[in-house]
């Protein structure tokens, strides 16, 4: 069993990039799927033995050592905390958005060699670095910042905080947040994260609404609040928003004055019937998305 997982470590290392990055095809990301799966697999076996000789080394898991079964197999602590948790995340990530389902569908969850600590007061440093880059027009550094945050977010096994985190992210570096007339003090010094997170995330999904609205010209029939009332009962995949006929209300309104209310010039160019089948499908699209995070 320990030569069987040596060998599928190597084969995620060589994928991998040794453990930096997803690989670049769709099938080596199907591919890493399946090795991972072997993976776990193989890792929750190994834990259940004790140390034992294999070709003149003691392999096995080592309560006082856990370090130790991983280094044998070819990875440091820190590529093993990597693979298992910031890869695996994103690799899910992927097929969910490649393949249109939801991430719970998605069966991988790792099996860790010891506990991943979680350096909440790193995310604060993080959050506190952006804000100043973004208000100091250091572009740059506030996208390495902002890739910074979404590594530590794809590390987190709670999913739904890891998307309110990157969404927040994207709200600073967009300039969304703070909002205009605030009177947020720079330089920012921040004590805790999640005050701005939680702010900050909520000001993203505004923003979507509000671009969801101006795309397809119904800003003027439904708010960004009412949008959220609406799909808070939504189940992923289901087609359950019209049991009222509010969507249909919607589509029938917006079909009359789409070609001078939408901002979206593809969406101002379809004909009616598109643009009502159109807009259903990206209710549902956007429905899912929020339901999904």
């Amino acid at each position: 069993m320990f030569n069987e997982v040596k060998k599928g470590v190597e084969k995620l290392g060589n994928l991998t990039s040794e453990f930096q990055q997803l690989p670049p095809s769709e099938k080596q990301k199907e591919y890493m799927l399946d090795l991972l799966r072997e993976y776990n697999v193989g890792m929750a076996k190994l834990k259940q033995y004790a140390p034992e000789e294999v070709d003149g080394n003691a392999v096995g898991f080592n309560y006082d050592n856990p370090d130790e079964l991983v280094e044998k197999l070819g990875m440091t602590s820190d590529q093993e905390v990597m693979l298992t948790t910031v890869l695996t995340n994103e690799l899910k990530q992927h097929i969910s958005k490649e393949k249109k389902i939801p991430l719970y569908q998605i069966e991988l969850r790792m099996t860790h060699v010891k506990d991943v600590k979680i350096d909440y007061d790193y995310l604060t440093e993080l959050v506190e670095q952006l804000l100043n880059q973004v208000h100091n027009g250091q572009t740059a550094e506030a996208q390495e910042t902002q890739e910074k945050i979404n590594q530590f977010a794809n590390g987190l096994d709670d999913r739904n905080y890891a998307t309110k985190i990157m969404n927040a992210a994207i709200a600073i570096i967009k300039g969304y947040f703070p909002p205009e007339g605030s009177n947020f003090k720079y330089p920012v010094r921040l004590s805790d994260s999640e005050p701005i997170i939680r702010a900050a995330n909520n000001v993203s999904l505004d923003r979507m609404f509000l671009d969801f609205r101006v795309k397809w010209g119904i800003t003027d029939i439904i708010t960004s609040a009412q949008m959220r009332e609406l799909f808070s009962h939504h189940r992923f995949g289901l087609q359950d928003l019209d049991d009222t006929g509010q969507i249909r209300d919607i589509i029938a309104q917006a079909s009359s004055d789409y070609k001078t209310l939408a901002h979206d010039e593809k969406v101002q160019s379809l004909s009616k019937i598109k643009y009502r089948n159109g807009l259903r499908e990206a209710i549902y699209e956007l429905a899912d998305e929020l339901v999904e995070n």
